[in-house]
């Protein structure tokens, strides 16, 4: 055998890329091999019951593990497996018997990276021997049933291991004694919060000063405007954040987008809990991210759409919600966005010649998805809220961006005009349509002409459903 082929680095390298099937097979190939092989077969585990199968003597009765006699355990397998283990994913409860559980060290999986757990339940074995030195990713899914209480010895775990971890996600609903940990990942590279109202204002004042915080998704639907101190900003807030999505209460997003002072923003998903005034949030948006940002979302839905002519302060709340010209002027500062997706209940309140004007300036010459709105039923919006927008948006669009792969847009289409600019990069068009048009075939024609690369074209369903499918077929 070659020397290189003794070499551990390289060895473990290989194994890495390795078919899983082929691992165990290796291990038994060669003495220089089995350590690495082995290494690799049971770094990444979806349970622990394979360890604890590892262990003579214990059983599952009924939905516990336990030891059969009271024989000594021998644990010598069970801990010369257990180091190899580097990432957890278990999706579901072991439950282990007290007096078996305090027989296993706490520190089992000693080289313990990452944790995905549903429980920080200390009688849960995956929760009770998670908590390594060397722990860096913690993912916990505590359900949304209710508030789970924490015992003492779970804030111990996470005393232990906060000021060390890189990668957090917390979903579910969570005891709000767990803000004052989340204060202390002061070496947090990213952090994702699915936890409802739990997220208060202390926390993100904690949370703008880590030093390495890459990326935060966070919603903060409960945090209060007012609850802020005012002195906020006395640092430079976020500022090495490259990626975020924040869902919260318009003025929320507004004095995030105003304090935060990253120079590095890649990707930003904005999504207003309450009625906004989407201009005054774009134009917060630091002028450090017009050099930096490709991945813009805006997005905003409502439960109830009031009934149209209940009153004034209706038809103010469709205009203010409603996204027009004025707010993607705003957009054409970010000259590198790559995608643009604008998701509310209202679609925007755009014109062919509102389109025109964006395309004149040349703006996204790197956009290559741009969604405008995807409506599923026009019946429920108000009569202001139909589209616009015809063909010539189409025609424009395929002059205006070069790059652009995917399409998503309200279209009038009753009157088919005659395309005249081809591009070659769009593949797939999504349209809302509030009428069916007369002809599919002179529709698809219509597309092809436009955007010779077209494969995917995407109706509205239920009456119009095989319209587009014959529009599909003419492609």
């Amino acid at each position: 055998m070659h020397p290189v082929l003794r070499l551990d680095d390289l060895l473990r390298h290989i194994f890495a890329s390795s078919p899983p099937e082929c691992l165990p097979v290796a291990a038994r190939t060669c003495r220089a091999w089995t350590e690495p092989a082995l290494d690799q077969v049971w770094s990444h585990l979806c349970s622990l019951v394979p360890l604890l199968q590892l262990i003579p003597g214990v059983a599952c009765v009924n939905g516990e593990y336990t030891a059969l006699s009271e024989d000594p355990l021998d644990l010598r397998v069970f801990y010369s497996y257990a180091r190899r283990v580097r990432n957890i994913t278990q999706r579901h409860t072991i439950r282990v018997q007290p007096t078996l559980l305090a027989k296993i060290s706490p520190e089992s999986l000693s080289g313990l990276v990452a944790t995905r757990l549903s429980s920080l339940d200390p009688l849960s074995l995956p929760a009770a021997l998670s908590f390594s030195s060397n722990l860096r990713h913690l993912d916990v899914d505590f359900g949304f049933k209710g508030p789970v209480s924490i015992s003492e010895s779970q804030l111990d775990n996470l005393r232990r291991v906060s000021a060390a971890l890189e990668r957090v996600r917390l979903r579910g609903t969570m005891e709000p004694r767990l803000n004052a940990f989340l204060s202390d990942m002061c070496q947090l590279k990213s952090l994702t919060l699915r936890t409802g109202t739990f997220v208060t204002a202390e926390t993100l004042y904690a949370l703008s000063a880590f030093p390495n915080l890459v990326e935060l998704d966070l919603d903060a639907p409960g945090v209060d405007l007012d609850a802020f101190p005012a002195s906020w900003p006395t640092h430079e807030p976020f500022s090495q954040l490259q990626h975020l999505r924040l869902s919260a209460s318009a003025d929320i997003l507004r004095l995030f987008m105003t304090v935060a002072r990253s120079a590095s923003l890649r990707s930003l998903h904005l999504d207003a809990r309450t009625c906004p005034d989407w201009r005054n949030i774009v134009a917060a948006i630091g002028i450090g991210s017009s050099e930096t940002l490709q991945s813009l979302t805006i997005e905003h839905h409502i439960d109830d759409i009031p009934i149209e002519g209940d009153s004034q302060d209706t038809k103010s709340d469709i205009n203010l919600d409603r996204i027009t010209l004025d707010t993607l002027r705003l957009m054409t500062r970010f000259g590198r966005l790559e995608k643009l997706v604008l998701d509310t209940t209202y679609p925007v309140d755009l014109s062919d010649a509102d389109i025109g004007e964006l395309a004149a300036l040349r703006s996204w010459p790197c956009l290559e998805h741009l969604d405008l709105g995807s409506v599923f039923s026009f019946e429920c919006l108000p009569s202001s809220c139909l589209p616009r927008m015809t063909l010539t948006t189409l025609d424009v669009l395929a002059s205006a961006l070069p790059a652009l792969r995917t399409l998503a847009l309200p279209l009038n289409l009753q009157h088919l005009s005659e395309g005249k600019t081809a591009s070659v990069s769009l593949t797939r068009l999504v349209v809302s349509c509030p009428a069916t048009p007369s002809s599919a075939v002179d529709t698809g024609r219509q597309l092809s002409k436009l955007f010779p690369s077209l494969t995917e074209v995407e109706g509205m369903t239920g009456e119009q459903e095989e319209f587009w499918k014959t529009v599909q077929l003419t492609l």
